[in-house]
């Protein structure tokens, strides 16, 4: 899988189905793209709860917070023609901190932390590991949106 790929995990279509995600842009839920080591990787077919994860959480210092970065101030969902479009204009930029930082992100989780039980949606595949202390992090959001689901007959 190449540097920067998305990943949805199967589980996120029952999720919808049981209207478990509100992805409003002021009201909606607190969506966080946490970052893990690479102790346990990812799959589309895994189960979708940042429980499943958040062991692997990267160490709380440098610019990182436990368990995520929010990114639902910037946050939209769209929908034209039958495809729903959610993305978000905050992009995750951590500073170096040769000090304190993490030396270990090798996963993205993407989770709804305002859902009782944090339903993840996908992992983002970050390509190899990256430090905090080694160098600046910045993770920008695709040009075409985060996901899309598309509605078919």
């Amino acid at each position: 899988m190449a540097a920067g790929d998305f990943t949805i995990f199967e589980e996120f279509a029952a999720q919808l189905g049981g209207e478990n995600h509100n992805f409003a842009a002021t009201t909606g839920d607190d969506i966080k793209l946490a970052l893990i080591d690479d102790t346990l990787a990812p799959t589309a077919a895994a189960a979708a709860v940042w429980a499943t994860w958040s062991a692997n959480d990267v160490s709380a210092a440098g610019g990182y917070t436990a368990d995520g970065i929010s990114i639902k101030a910037g946050q939209s969902y769209t929908e034209v023609d039958g495809v729903g479009t959610y993305d978000s204009s905050t992009n995750i930029s951590l500073s170096q901190d040769t000090v304190n930082g993490f030396t270990d992100a090798r996963y993205g989780i993407l989770y709804n932390s305002t859902n009782a039980t944090d339903m993840a949606i996908g992992f983002l595949d970050l390509g190899a590991v990256v430090s905090e202390k080694a160098g600046d992090i910045s993770i920008a959001w695709g040009a075409s949106g985060i996901f899309s689901v598309t509605i078919t007959p």
